[in-house]
């Protein structure tokens, strides 16, 4: 499997938000909802972790909490969050890449199921991208640890 070049990887990982951008997750299109958030640009056998407080860099997230591998894993797990909120919105705010890996930036706005108070929250993701293909995909809850992340790789 080739490496992509920081340019192709951000353009892979630009591509994917820009779908996800602003999208109300708890009120997907039936066609969207489907296919899943990022398109066909995730690999069949992506890895993906939710890394919280006590992640340090350096870990090996396969034994982590929150870990798994594959589309369909993937979006159970998205969808399985996204479900204790009445409203859930993200976006991008900053791309950062270095080789095949892109940090995000990620603003989200949502209020949870049964609440009224919004909540206001920054978080991030690193993203490795191979041959065209998100082939791993880290979000943490805080950004600054998938900035972090990103430095150390």
């Amino acid at each position: 499997m080739s490496v992509a070049k920081p340019a192709d990887a951000l353009a892979v990982v630009k591509r994917a938000y820009e779908e996800l951008a602003g999208m109300d997750r708890r009120i997907p299109d039936e066609d969207a909802r489907a296919q899943g958030p990022f398109g066909d640009v995730l690999s069949p056998d992506v890895e993906f972790s939710f890394l919280g407080p006590g992640w340090e860099a350096g870990d090996d997230v396969t034994g982590l909490p929150g870990f798994g591998r594959g589309l369909r894993e993937m979006r159970a797990a998205g969808e399985g969050w996204v479900e204790s909120f009445d409203s859930y919105r993200q976006w991008p705010t900053e791309y950062l890449a270095k080789g095949d890996r892109v940090m995000v930036r990620l603003r989200t706005e949502a209020t949870l199921a049964g609440g009224s108070i919004p909540i206001e929250a920054g978080q991030g993701a690193l993203l490795t991208v191979r041959e065209g293909l998100i082939v791993r995909f880290h979000f943490f809850y805080a950004a600054d640890d998938a900035l972090l992340a990103l430095r150390q790789a």
